[in-house]
């Protein structure tokens, strides 16, 4: 994919006023401790997913869980938060 493909997937959309609607091209684009993410979650009966896509990090996280009890976002971001503490020294916003 192109570079540019790849940014303009990313970056969110703009509303009539011009304000950012945090949503790309099929992602959900914002932060997360800090860091710029791409993410998408889905899920039906039964089954739910979360992908976080870290690219400043080249870090993905992706959880997939066979459950409907399970919050897969919540998992999600619990994994990256220790991956990002541990591995690149990040804290948490909620310990700044």
């Amino acid at each position: 994919m192109k570079p540019g493909t790849l940014k303009l997937m990313w970056t969110s959309q703009k509303l009539g006023d011009g304000k950012n609607t945090g949503y790309g091209m099929g992602w959900g684009v914002g932060q997360f401790e800090g860091e710029d993410i791409a993410a998408h979650a889905g899920g039906q009966q039964g089954a739910s997913s979360s992908l976080t896509i870290y690219p400043k990090r080249k870090m993905v996280v992706a959880v997939m869980i066979n459950m409907d009890e399970a919050d897969a976002t919540q998992i999600d971001h619990q994994i990256s938060a220790v991956l990002l503490k541990d591995v690149f020294g990040v804290e948490s916003d909620s310990q700044r």
